[in-house]
Parts: C-alpha cells; sequence; structure tokens
C-alpha cells in the first residue's frame, strides 16, 4: 500500500453539477484530456476537490485512461504480465475508492499519515537508486563481455565426472561405528576405481557394504562448475583429465571423483552465464562503493543488540550490517545414512 499510495496515476472525473431552480444534478460526460482509452471506470466515486468533500455520490465518476496506466506500468514493472496487470488495475480501482472515503473521513491531514508518507517517499528514492544502478549494472557492450569472457574462463569452465559415494554403515548398539574399517574400504574403492573398474558398480557394492536401502544416485556428474560443490571437495577441480581424487570423507559417506573430461563453451554459447556473472561483480562493486561512503551505528538501548540477519528495504543495496557479527553458515554435510543420498 505504501508503494502505491505516492504513485496513483492522475484521475480524470466528473462532479455532481450544482443544482439551479429549473435544472437537476447531472453528471457530466466531458471525456478525459488525453486522447485515450478508458481503462478503468469508476461509477459514484468522487474525484479530490469534490464540494463537500464526498467520496461518493450518484453523479460522481473517476475515470483512470489507458494512457494513465501505461505510465504507472512503465515506471513500475514495463515488463508486467497479464496476470499481473490485471490484478493492478483490480487494486487501483479499490484503492482509489478507498482513498476518496479516506479524504472524506480527514485521514490525509492526520499527522501519522504525513509519517507515513515521509517514510514512502524515502523509500521509494531508495528503490530508484537501486533500480538504476541495476540497470547501469545491465548495460553491457559485446567488448565487455568478451573482456570478462577471457579474463574469468576458468571460472566458466565446466567438469564432467565420475563421482562414487560410499556410505558409512549406519551403527548400533551390538555394531558401533568401526571409522578405521570404514576409511580403509573407501580406499578400497578408490584404488579400484583408479585401476579402471566400472564406477556404478563399485557404488553398488558399496552401498550393499552399507546395509543402505536407499535409491543410490548418479555416478555421472555433468558441467560441474568451480564453486559447485561443498569446500572440502573444491580440490577435484584440480585433476587432470583420468585422475582419481583421495577420498573425500564426510560426516555421513565418503566421496571419491574422477575426472572425465573439462571445457569452456564459447562465447556464443556462454553469453547468458557470462553476463549474468559481469552483472553480478558490478552490482557488488557499485553497492561496495557506495555503502562505504557512509557508516551506520543503531543505539542498542532503543533498537536493542544488533542482530546479524539482513535490514529490510531495498535488499539488493544492503547486505549483513557492517560491523555485525557474522552469521554462521551451516556446516556442508551429506545426509545420515539412513537417508536417501541427494543426487
Amino acid at each position: 500500500m505504501i508503494l502505491f499510495s505516492s504513485i496513483a496515476p492522475a484521475q480524470t472525473a466528473t462532479t455532481p453539477a450544482k443544482k439551479t431552480a429549473t435544472q437537476k444534478s447531472v453528471p457530466s460526460t466531458a471525456a478525459p484530456k488525453a486522447a485515450s482509452k478508458t481503462a478503468i471506470t469508476l461509477e459514484r466515486v468522487c474525484p479530490p476537490g469534490t464540494p463537500g468533500g464526498k467520496a461518493f455520490d450518484a453523479g460522481c465518476k473517476t475515470v483512470v485512461s489507458e494512457q494513465e496506466m501505461d505510465k504507472l506500468i512503465t515506471a513500475l514493472n514495463p515488463e508486467m504480465t497479464p496476470a499481473v496487470k490485471q490484478n493492478l488495475g483490480r487494486s487501483m480501482a479499490e484503492w482509489i475508492a478507498y482513498s476518496a472515503k479516506a479524504r472524506e473521513l480527514g485521514l490525509d491531514k492526520t499527522p501519522e499519515f504525513a509519517e507515513v508518507m515521509h517514510f514512502a517517499r524515502t523509500q521509494l528514492l531508495a528503490q530508484a537508486l537501486a533500480k538504476k544502478v541495476q540497470t547501469k549494472a545491465e548495460t553491457v557492450t559485446p567488448a565487455e563481455l568478451q573482456a570478462y569472457y577471457d579474463s574469468h574462463k576458468s571460472e566458466l569452465e565446466e567438469f564432467n565426472f565420475l563421482r562414487v559415494i560410499v556410505p558409512r554403515a549406519t551403527p548400533s548398539k551390538d555394531k558401533p561405528t568401526d571409522e578405521a574399517a570404514e576409511t580403509q574400504f573407501a580406499q578400497q574403492i578408490r584404488d579400484r576405481l583408479a585401476k579402471g573398474e566400472d564406477a556404478k558398480t563399485l557404488q553398488t557394492e558399496a552401498f550393499k557394504h552399507a546395509a543402505l536401502g536407499a535409491q543410490e544416485p548418479p555416478v555421472e556428474i555433468n558441467g560441474r562448475k568451480r564453486g559447485s560443490v561443498p569446500p572440502s571437495q573444491e580440490s577435484i577441480f584440480n585433476l587432470k583429465d583420468g585422475e582419481v581424487s583421495a577420498v573425500l570423507p564426510d560426516p555421513s559417506a565418503f566421496f571419491i571423483y574422477k575426472l572425465v573430461s573439462r571445457s569452456v563453451a564459447p562465447l556464443d554459447k556462454a553469453t547468458p552465464d557470462v553476463k549474468k556473472a559481469l552483472v553480478k561483480d558490478r552490482l557488488e562493486k557499485a553497492v561496495n562503493e557506495l555503502n562505504a561512503q557512509f557508516d551506520v551505528k543503531l543505539s542498542e538501548s532503543y533498537f536493542g543488540p544488533q542482530q546479524a540477519t539482513a535490514p529490510m528495504g531495498a535488499p539488493s543495496m544492503r547486505g549483513t550490517p557492517r560491523n555485525a557479527p557474522p552469521a554462521q553458515a551451516p556446516p556442508t554435510q551429506a545426509p545420515p545414512s539412513n537417508t536417501q543420498v541427494p543426487k
């Protein structure tokens, strides 16, 4: 509601004609000033400035033209879908009618309304800045795309692996966990994979060994990029073609990778990913430069202890508050051995 309260389109409306001794109240049928078709018609809704401040009257009519709606949609979201556009029309009609009643009750003259309008203006200006920064970051020339592609090929490189997951056995009272034995078994699986044995056969054997009834994930892992695996497994991107990784332990399984191949897509095929990464980097740089120009200090006696969660407002412009304690990221783990291993 705050967002639209300050950007509602102008309303072309008619008001009741003044009564005379020989003339009854007859609504005007004057067309909107702009040569545009009508988008919204509100019968019996009076516009601002109606004599007596009435909200509703049989002789009133408020009209919003297509041109006025187009201006609003362009300002909000030029790519608005038909369904959202129709929903906006319904909402606008209700808001115009409700705001007429609010004016009749004098709600637009209250200190609270003035305070909310001040807040809305501040918020909208911040959102306008965020939109401008976003638009500038997304304006990319072919030369800039090529330069970014050339300097970030390692990040764009795609890897195809064979991955064998060796689940840990589920411990019980009669059979506690034997870490040394499980590590030795995983190492044997790794050595057999390095000698050329079939990855799928080895993984099936490992699942049977752990008495795990979960469905096995595929062993072929294709199209992976750096940063797409847990940090403890990031070393797999340093493998040579045909090389097998060391056994990589996780709380509920051991992971073994064999690099099959690697490649970098040509720019014409990688353009969407390259542009996405370039825009992301530009946004981060722009926001960091902007945030470096000011500092924020909240009074703990008023707001309480500072939290690590991101503040509300323009989320694309602010992340975790500076000087706030860093949020603890949950550890990356394989699932418990009695659950299905993710693909």
